[in-house]
């Protein structure tokens, strides 16, 4: 899964929805072919939402989102 370091937050949650499916949809696969690679799988989109150059709280709430910790409403609120 790509993710563009240049993206801003609010590219984010405009696809969050998308990116939050895709991720689901990967992450379910790996696990059910090999939980290592799911695990890397996981580390590696981290680390790539946790290289975006926007605010570290929002980077927080972005993965938090992927890990169905947040809403998308609460993302929403803080879009400018």
């Amino acid at each position: 899964m790509d993710i563009d370091v240049s993206w801003k937050y609010n590219d984010f949650v405009k696809n969050a929805k998308a990116f939050k499916r895709t991720y689901n949809v990967l992450l379910t696969s790996f696990y059910l072919i090999h939980p290592l690679l799911a695990n890397e799988f996981m580390r590696k989109t981290k680390n790539g939402i946790y290289s975006l150059s926007f605010e570290l709280w929002k980077r927080d709430l972005c993965w938090e989102y992927l890990n169905n910790d947040q809403k998308l409403s609460h993302l929403r609120a803080f879009m400018r």
